[in-house]
């Protein structure tokens, strides 16, 4: 997870207004620290109402998504 948010932040670099960036390396933090800080940005980010699965999988997407536009 270190190495992702690593990359995300050199991505970021280049969209600087884009706070999906920003939300996606809270939650890439709020893992790295443990279950309660994960609820916190969960309910912060207003994603209390999906399950854990979905939270990853909304994550991975975001990832996915950055990871693609650092491509181009």
């Amino acid at each position: 997870m270190n190495n992702t948010k690593n990359i995300l932040l050199k991505i970021h670099q280049g969209y600087p207004d884009d706070s999906e960036f920003d939300d996606t390396i809270e939650l890439i933090d709020a893992f790295l620290h443990g279950q309660e800080p994960v609820d916190e940005v969960i309910a912060k980010q207003g994603m209390s109402h999906l399950s854990m699965e979905e939270v990853v999988e909304h994550m991975n997407q975001r990832i996915s998504h950055f990871y693609e536009l650092g491509k181009a």
